[in-house]
């Protein structure tokens, strides 16, 4: 077992989300991180005054949340789900 896998063993948080939920906002405090095993994840980041700028999609078998893992332990984008979406 990887090193990867086993922190998604003990630490990820299995959750299903609908289209257009947001799975996090950027500033607000990290305290979880999720594998994708089926769907897609917009992450984007705020632009004041304009739609929200669309940075990079995630799909099957990306992570998402490293921001948990490292100091200040805030969100650096939103996450929305564009799918229905099942995260571990």
């Amino acid at each position: 077992m990887s090193v990867l896998d086993q922190l998604a063993a003990t630490c990820a948080t299995e959750r299903r989300v609908e289209a257009d939920e947001r799975l996090c906002r950027e500033g607000d405090t990290a305290r979880e991180f999720f594998e994708i095993r089926a769907g897609v994840v917009a992450l984007e980041i705020v632009v004041p005054g304009r739609d929200a700028l669309l940075i990079e999609t995630l799909h099957d078998g990306d992570l998402l949340g490293w921001s948990w893992l490292y100091e200040p332990h805030r969100w650096q984008f939103d996450a929305r789900a564009t799918s229905p979406c099942e995260l571990q």
